[in-house]
């Protein structure tokens, strides 16, 4: 049977009854109307299957660089009593906003951070040394200025480094496990759940990886490298130096990035939570320019080419699928 409903429509009905099903796990009678529902329609059951993906893709993404923070963080659990209906919908609108304000990437390492930046901030700081220092948005990192080497630990986010050129002290950033030295340069280094980016504009960045025997890696300007944080395997290439820290004019450059960890750069330029609910989706690479000044076009253009859409659930949850 076809449905004359609009997709948004039938997703919406579809976490109203999971939001129900929430605040009454045991009852038979809306299990039944929720199984009756699947099965009165094809699209009612993708609905239902892309509502619990969703659901869990919400409340069970675990925070970045959990390791770092200072303090442990409250487990946030999905039980207790939920309302219905069209609050119900309402409520779980503000349980993602919670959601966010806990597992928001950049916004907890502002508590051991020397610098931080928001949600779509931008911000230019000045070492001490000169070195110039442009942070992207939701970025945190930690300053340390010795008498024989300068050292940074980028807890989140991206920066784009110009350092003054010391040759008695060398300019080391932390980020992921890998650590960035220089005399005197300018690069980029991006770290996210998945992966640590390295981008050099001009001059010579050495670059190694845990481990005090872990040999060195030499890029120059338009070497790029990507680390992957959980097999330590790495990807070098090649990018136009012009490319190097394009966010910083309003543009995300990516190739060959997931979309998962597109959506990842994206969500920093606004407030709210994107969940990519189709795990083959997410899994997608792309190459491309996208307007992080119109993150809502931007995500648009990013599922364009595997058929998906963007659901907006409410102005705080946009929802990603793919056919």
């Amino acid at each position: 049977m076809a449905t004359g409903e609009p997709s948004d429509l039938i997703f919406t009905a579809a976490m109203d009854r999971l939001l129900r099903l929430q605040a009454s796990p045991n009852d038979a009678s809306l299990r039944a109307d929720i199984a009756a529902w699947c099965e009165a329609d094809a699209a009612h059951a993708r609905a239902w299957r892309r509502a619990q993906d969703t659901w869990n893709a919400v409340a069970e993404v675990p925070p970045a660089h959990v390791a770092e923070w200072p303090v442990k963080q409250p487990v946030v659990a999905r039980t207790g009593r939920w309302p219905h209906g069209r609050l119900a919908v309402a409520t779980g609108a503000a349980i993602a906003a919670c959601l966010l304000l806990l597992f928001m990437p950049g916004l907890l390492p502002g508590l051991q951070a020397d610098h931080v930046t928001r949600t779509a901030e931008l911000r230019d700081v000045v070492l001490a040394d000169g070195t110039r220092m442009s942070l992207g948005p939701r970025s945190g990192l930690d300053v340390r200025l010795g008498a024989d080497r300068r050292q940074v630990k980028l807890l989140d986010g991206e920066v784009f480094f110009e350092v003054r050129s010391d040759a008695g002290r060398p300019f080391v950033v932390e980020a992921g496990g890998v650590e960035v030295s220089v005399v005197g340069t300018a690069f980029d280094v991006r770290v996210s759940r998945s992966t640590v980016t390295v981008a050099v504009r001009n001059g010579l960045v050495d670059v190694r990886g845990e481990g005090r025997g872990a040999a060195a890696l030499r890029l120059s300007a338009g070497d790029r490298v990507v680390v992957d944080r959980a097999t330590r395997s790495l990807k070098r290439d090649r990018i136009e130096p012009d490319e190097v820290a394009s966010w910083r004019g309003g543009r995300l450059f990516v190739d060959g990035m997931t979309v998962a960890d597109v959506v990842e750069e994206l969500g920093r330029y606004t407030a709210g939570w994107i969940v990519v609910a189709d795990s083959r989706l997410a899994a997608q690479r792309v190459t491309g320019l996208f307007d992080v000044q119109d993150v809502d076009r931007a995500l648009a253009a990013l599922v364009q080419p595997f058929d998906g859409r963007v659901q907006s659930v409410t102005p705080l949850l946009r929802i990603l699928t793919a056919p």
